[in-house]
């Protein structure tokens, strides 16, 4: 290399040694920078989702050293403000229609309860078969009325404020028993004739004995709607339980529904919808599992206790 190209070669080399050190010092600065961001930005992720659970009116709070992240933060404490207000409006729109619901299904009692009355003296007297049939026609629809009305307040009671549980031991065998003994007389007036099959041992779960039984009832009584003249009730011993009937016009569709409020199913217009969706809340605020499957036209319902 010639002399003097050497000689600009040398003068240059100070000068890459001084960009290559500003180059890493930048690129050192920035790291910090960044990885500083996102400590900071997973910080206030963090204290966000916590002020989201808390029913507080606390706002994200800024140290000293993440001032630069304030119009961030600023717009995370008007979201925050917004979904409060939205928060509240909902918990006393649904406290309303609650109590609604509930003012209405116990001032509906009375009347029905009078019109049952007056149909008992009405069928203590003689009647011809046109009276006859048009007293069943009321006494049918006033069953269903009533039946209703008794669903709709125990669901805004379920969906109410959760009520403190007893928890004790409890032999769900025996519970299984003596729920499905309760509709003796329903399965006899359908000519059901359950068939059942449950663990030798009993198994036992700590549980709120009411809250099981009630979750037992509907289920029951929900095969008893659909059911087409038969009913079978299984249970292994890991606390699987198996209700299953044959319901021949269920379609996919309404299989993924059935737990849905006020579902019904088109053929059993006597149903309210609202059965198998008081059970999944019973069953999900206890913990347990509870599902459903339609196959070769039958029915089951699992519930994992």
């Amino acid at each position: 290399m010639p002399a003097g190209k050497r000689q600009e070669v040398i003068k240059i080399i100070p000068i890459l040694i001084v960009l290559c050190v500003l180059t890493a010092l930048a690129a050192g600065f920035f790291a910090v920078r960044y990885f500083g961001l996102r400590l900071k930005l997973k910080r206030l992720t963090a204290e966000y989702d916590r002020l989201l659970r808390e029913d507080t009116n606390a706002l994200l709070h800024l140290s000293p050293n993440e001032k630069s992240l304030g119009a961030f933060a600023e717009a995370l404490n008007r979201e925050l403000g917004t979904l409060r207000d939205l928060r509240h409006t909902y918990s006393e729109g649904d406290k309303k229609v609650k109590e609604a619901v509930i003012n209405i299904s116990h001032d509906l009692r009375t009347p029905l309860a009078a019109i049952r009355s007056y149909l008992d003296l009405l069928c203590a007297k003689p009647l011809t078969e046109e009276q006859t049939v048009s007293v069943e026609v009321i006494r049918r629809r006033t069953e269903e009325m009533s039946e209703l009305t008794e669903e709709l307040f125990r669901y805004a009671i379920s969906a109410g404020e959760e009520q403190p549980e007893r928890f004790e031991p409890v032999n769900v065998n025996s519970l299984l028993e003596e729920t499905l003994l309760s509709f003796y007389a329903a399965f006899r007036e359908r000519q059901i004739t359950p068939v059942c099959a449950l663990p030798a041992h009993p198994v036992t779960r700590l549980a709120d004995c009411t809250t099981l039984k009630r979750i037992f009832s509907n289920l029951i009584s929900n095969a008893l709607k659909y059911s087409e003249k038969d009913f079978s009730l299984t249970m292994d011993e890991n606390g699987v339980i198996c209700f299953s009937n044959r319901a021949e016009e269920l379609t996919p569709i309404d299989v993924e529904h059935l737990f849905d409020r006020y579902f019904t199913v088109k053929s059993n217009a006597g149903a309210t919808g609202l059965g198998l969706s008081i059970a999944r809340l019973l069953a999900e605020r206890a913990g347990y599992e509870i599902t459903a499957s339609h196959e070769m036209g039958i029915l089951t319902i699992y519930l994992k206790v």
